[in-house]
């Protein structure tokens, strides 16, 4: 029984970890989902492209330590839409 017991924790943690994948992959599915019938109900067009960038800068905490940012965005694309709002999609 020892022997099934240290291998429970890591197949547990494992199985945890596999269905949280697999939830954010059908989470993205579905926003895909709604975000096309909602371009189409809209007539949204693509209108413009932005590349990845990455930004580094420094942070204040409160005590005053300075501490170095990294900020990094992936790509993105714009749609203009019916109601005249521009929308910006991953």
């Amino acid at each position: 029984m020892g022997n099934q017991e240290g291998f429970l924790a890591p197949a547990l943690l494992f199985l945890i970890v596999v269905v949280l994948f697999i939830g954010l992959g059908y989470l993205s599915y579905q926003d895909g989902v709604k975000w096309d019938k909602f371009a189409a109900e809209h007539e949204c067009k693509k209108v413009g492209f932005e590349e990845s960038r990455v930004g580094v800068g420094f942070s204040v905490s409160s005590n005053g330590a300075v501490s170095p940012v990294m900020v990094a965005s992936g790509p993105k694309t714009g749609f203009e839409c019916n109601d005249g709002i521009t929308y910006w999609r991953n």
